[in-house]
């Protein structure tokens, strides 16, 4: 059931801090890339940390944060 907690946390967080929180959330919802985690643990294997640097960047140069 809290599983979700960590992106209610920072949802809520974004109304307090004077920068932008960007959630990797939807990305990794829609993506059909599999597996980007471990079989026997939550955290990011090497494909999930690419896939994340990947959106990452992609969300830093449409919100002109860095050039292409």
């Amino acid at each position: 059931p809290y599983q979700y907690e960590y992106f209610r946390f920072f949802e809520e967080a974004r109304a307090e801090v004077h920068y932008p929180i960007f959630s990797l959330l939807p990305a990794f919802q829609k993506t059909d890339q599999f597996p980007l985690v471990f079989d026997n643990d939550p955290h990011w294997n090497e494909a999930g940390h690419e896939f994340a640097a990947h959106v990452l960047v992609n969300y830093l140069i449409e919100n002109g944060m860095i050039a292409r």
